[in-house]
């Protein structure tokens, strides 16, 4: 049971670096996250 677990919980890892890897296209798409983060999470700070 445990290793159904396990199994389960790694295809489903996998499935979600898949959907992610599909829509980012450059690094600045990695960098921005798609420019879909609310503001106060993607302000940097002086």
């Amino acid at each position: 049971m445990l290793l159904g677990f396990v199994i389960l919980y790694l295809l489903l890892t996998i499935g979600i670096g898949w959907w992610a890897s599909r829509r980012v296209k450059n690094t600045t798409d990695f960098v921005i996250a798609g420019r879909k983060l609310p503001g106060l999470c993607s302000r940097q700070r002086p």
